[in-house]
C-alpha cells in the first residue's frame, strides 16, 4: 500500500475505503506532535452523496478536549459507531456543518498509542454497519496504519542520511557502513584516493578498497564485533595520504554492522613530522655549538 508523502495514493486509499463501506466520505486525521489536536490531511467525498464539498475549518481541525466522546473512545483504541442523534451535543453539532448523518470513526494506532484516525461519514442515517463490516474495517486501517508507520520510518531515514551527507561533507570526513560480511551496504561521502562511492556501495571491502585500508580493516572489523564497540587506526596509502580510521559497531536491526570513519591527517601528520625534524635539528645544532 503505498501511501505517506504521496497525496495521491492517499486520496486513492481513501476512495477505496468508502467503496468498500459504502460512505459517502472517507477522511484522514493526523495528531500534532503534542497529540491534542488532529488535522485532516487527506479526504475523498462521492460526488453523489450530500455532504457538504466544502469542509468547514472546524471540521479540518479537531481539538480533541472540545469532543470528549471522540477523544476517549479513540484514546483507548475503541471504534466510534453512531447515528448522529445517538452523539453529544458538541459532536453533533461538528457533524451538522457538513450534513453527516452517520459516523465510524477507527483509530490508527502506534504501540497503543494512537496517531490519528480513519473516518466514515454518511449523509443517512440508515446505513448500519453489522460486526463483520466493522471487524473488516478494523483490519483495513490497521494496514493504513502499518503504512503510514513504514512511510514515516523511511522518512526519517532519508532525512538522517541527508543531514549525515551534509555533516560529512562539512567536515570533509568519509563515512561508509560495513555489513558483518565485509560487503560495503551504504556510503555517505567520498574520498580522492578512494574509488568513488557509487564504485564502492554494494562491493566487499577485500576488492573494493586500496589493499593498505582493506587489510586493516580484515583484521579489525572480526575484533571490533567480539569485542569492544569501536576501535581507531591510522592507514597511509600509496600516495602517502594518511588517514585516521574509526570504526564504531551499531545495531542493524538483528545484526550488527560497522560504521567506518576516515578522517584524512595528511596534513596534521606532515606538520608534526616537520616539527620533530626542526626540533631533532635545533637540538643537534645547539650540541655542535658547545
Amino acid at each position: 500500500m503505498a501511501v505517506g508523502d504521496d497525496p495521491d495514493a492517499m486520496v486513492e486509499v481513501l476512495r477505496t475505503l468508502a467503496e468498500a463501506s459504502h460512505s459517502g466520505m472517507t477522511g484522514l486525521y493526523l495528531n500534532e506532535a503534542d497529540g491534542k489536536i488532529a488535522r485532516l490531511t487527506s479526504a475523498w467525498r462521492d460526488d453523489d452523496c450530500h455532504l457538504a464539498r466544502n469542509t468547514p475549518q472546524p471540521f479540518v481541525t479537531l481539538e480533541y478536549d472540545q469532543y470528549p466522546l471522540l477523544a476517549d473512545t479513540l484514546a483507548v483504541g475503541m471504534v466510534l459507531n453512531k447515528s448522529l442523534l445517538e452523539l453529544p451535543l458538541a459532536e453533533q453539532m461538528l457533524l451538522a456543518q457538513v450534513g453527516v448523518r452517520q459516523l465510524l470513526c477507527i483509530p490508527l494506532l502506534d504501540n497503543g498509542q494512537l496517531f490519528g484516525f480513519l473516518t466514515f461519514l454518511n449523509d443517512d442515517e440508515r446505513r448500519q454497519r453489522d460486526s463483520t463490516e466493522l471487524r473488516l474495517l478494523s483490519m483495513l486501517s490497521n494496514h493504513v496504519a502499518q503504512a503510514l508507520l513504514k512511510a514515516k520510518v523511511e522518512a526519517e531515514s532519508i532525512a538522517n542520511q541527508q543531514r549525515l551527507r551534509a555533516l560529512v561533507g562539512a567536515t570533509q570526513d568519509m563515512v561508509f557502513e560495513l555489513e558483518p560480511n565485509g560487503v560495503i551496504c551504504q556510503v555517505w561521502s567520498g574520498h580522492p584516493s578512494l574509488p568513488a562511492p557509487s564504485e564502492l556501495l554494494g562491493r566487499a571491502l577485500t576488492i573494493a578498497l586500496p589493499f593498505e585500508l582493506a587489510s586493516e580493516l580484515v583484521q579489525r572489523v572480526p575484533k571490533l564485533l567480539a569485542g569492544p564497540t569501536s576501535i581507531q587506526f591510522h592507514c597511509v596509502l600509496p600516495d602517502q595520504v594518511c588517514l585516521l580510521v574509526r570504526l564504531q559497531r551499531v545495531a542493524a536491526g538483528h545484526r550488527q554492522h560497522i560504521v567506518v570513519l576516515m578522517q584524512d591527517v595528511t596534513t596534521l601528520m606532515q606538520d608534526a613530522a616537520r616539527k620533530k625534524n626542526h626540533a631533532r635539528y635545533v637540538k643537534s645544532a645547539g650540541r655542535g655549538h658547545y
